[in-house]
């Protein structure tokens, strides 16, 4: 319930000023890291095997991941805001334009994503083409 709440009063700053609102995402990572404890024995025991048993190293990715949830946070709080046509030109790749033009027609696409990042936001950038998405997504 407190997250909720605490949600409900940043999305105003959040979408109204993001470089403020990313300014505070590292150390509002950091501040989750080391603020629960059960999440960080949780995350450093889940990371060990991807790097190589080492608890320090899963210690860092781990507090980098508290972090890039807070960013994701972030970017799900300034969507309403967001000029998504600029997003796109500014963020994403089309590596071959000559196959997006799929994308002025009419009728269903399958796009297909490799993404290091949060994916909502390129499908934002999809619905900026005037495109209805569905998200076909596995559980991790």
């Amino acid at each position: 319930m407190t997250k909720y709440w605490l949600l409900r009063l940043l999305i105003p700053v959040a979408a109204r000023a993001p470089w403020v609102a990313y300014g505070l995402a590292a150390p509002a990572g950091w501040i989750a890291w080391h603020g629960r404890g059960r999440l960080r024995e949780t995350l450093t025991q889940n990371l060990m095997p991807f790097c190589d048993d080492d608890r320090r190293s899963a210690n860092r990715e781990g507090r980098r991941a508290c972090q890039n949830v807070v960013r994701y946070w972030i970017d799900m709080m300034t969507l309403a805001r967001r000029d998504m046509r600029e997003f796109e030109r500014r963020h994403l790749t089309v590596e071959n334009e000559g196959l997006a033009w799929p994308l002025a027609e009419t009728g269903p696409v399958v796009i297909v994503s490799a993404h290091a990042g949060n994916p909502e936001m390129g499908a934002m950038a999809v619905t900026s083409r005037r495109r209805e998405y569905v998200a076909l997504v596995e559980p991790l």
